[in-house]
């Protein structure tokens, strides 16, 4: 059984801003803690707010994560308390107590990671020309438990992510995982147990309509598919959750 978060999450988020929304991490937590992921790595860590609020709500208090920014577009978001520098944001997430590396790279030359990762969180701009070298590395990098969550899912914000991971979906590399309000997430095949997964989220969560759901697609991006969706209420009940 896994431990209703949503609330601490919403806390934590309040006082440490970050480009997300409680009710997506309260369930990327969820999966996270399906896994027991050891190292989680941000692309696009900004901050490193989320990657701080979320090591905080993890079962696992060892898990170690591995932040990845350039800081080339910094100076746009001074304003809000963007860090203009690695050193800025070391100071930031020393608040946290996390576990956690910052690596100093754009997606076209990220380096290869010295372990394999369990988690990796887009939230960063696309790697232009260099999709394809991308997505190798996300597969080479990754643990044979790989879950991929990826930020900014809707349509009119970034679809090249969608198309980038639903092409390694075509491909057999990964499945669908999970679609949330503003996040989704993939993940290799078989590496998450959706039953359970659901039946935690069921059991442990009513921040979501009753269609969190485990549901299967013939023919569908040449495969067999089965995912899970989360609507959390406050999109209709409660917006200032």
């Amino acid at each position: 059984m896994i431990v209703d978060r949503l609330e601490f999450i919403d806390s934590d988020f309040k006082q440490h801003t970050a480009m997300a929304n409680s009710h997506d991490t309260a369930i990327q937590v969820a999966i996270m803690d399906n896994i027991n992921a050891n190292i989680v790595c941000e692309l696009g860590a900004g901050t490193g707010n989320w990657s701080g609020v979320v090591s905080k709500n993890l079962q696992n208090k060892n898990t170690r994560f591995v932040l990845v920014e350039n800081f080339s577009q910094a100076e746009m978001y001074k304003d809000i308390g963007f860090p203009q520098d690695i050193q800025e944001l070391q100071q930031n997430m020393s608040q946290f107590g996390t576990n956690f590396d910052i690596i100093t790279s754009s997606l076209e030359a990220l380096p290869e990671l010295s372990e394999k990762v369990d988690v990796v969180r887009i939230d960063c701009d696309g790697p232009g020309d260099h999709y394809k070298d991308f997505t190798e590395w996300l597969l080479r990098n990754g643990s044979d438990r790989l879950v991929i969550f990826a930020d900014d899912i809707r349509p009119n914000v970034r679809p090249d992510r969608l198309f980038m991971l639903h092409e390694l979906v075509r491909r057999g590399d990964l499945e669908f995982l999970w679609g949330g309000y503003e996040e989704a997430a993939w993940c290799r095949p078989g590496a998450v147990d959706k039953i359970a997964l659901v039946k935690d989220i069921q059991e442990t969560y009513d921040h979501y309509f009753d269609f969190i759901h485990h549901a299967y697609h013939d023919n569908f991006f040449d495969s067999t598919m089965s995912y899970i969706v989360t609507r959390p209420k406050w999109i209709i009940h409660a917006p200032g959750l």
